[in-house]
């Protein structure tokens, strides 16, 4: 009985070793393991640079400010005072435009004029 199973057992893996190397041999595709589904697009992510001149009065920062209107009405981007003279906003979309101010803040908390207005039209 023992050597009817191993005979068995000998046969099925000459086949299978066959079966295996003519598959390899014809170029045969073997199935992905893993499969993707859903939407695999993704929207570029773009940000606007905004720089400007130095306050020559002693400041102790900036706010800087966005509308999605030429003119306002605006809204605070920055909860923090910018130190420098850069901002970077990540949180813009494709198509849109926008428009910024930025103003100086002194050391009393006196903010000052709004700057002019920049635009920044996303592509």
């Amino acid at each position: 009985m023992e050597r009817k199973r191993r005979t068995i057992f000998l046969i099925l893996a000459f086949i299978l070793a066959v079966l295996f190397l003519f598959a390899w041999g014809n170029g045969f595709n073997w199935p992905d393991m893993f499969s993707v589904s859903g939407n695999t697009s993704r929207q570029e992510q773009h940000s606007v640079d905004l720089s400007w001149t130095a306050s020559t009065s002693h400041v102790s920062g900036y706010r800087v400010y966005v509308s999605a209107v030429s003119g306002g009405p605006y809204t605070l981007l920055t909860k923090d005072l910018v130190k420098g003279t850069t901002y970077t906003d990540t949180n813009v979309k494709s198509g849109k435009t926008y428009y910024y101010m930025v103003t100086s803040v002194d050391a009393n908390g006196a903010e000052s004029v709004a700057s002019k207005e920049f635009t920044a039209k996303i592509p």
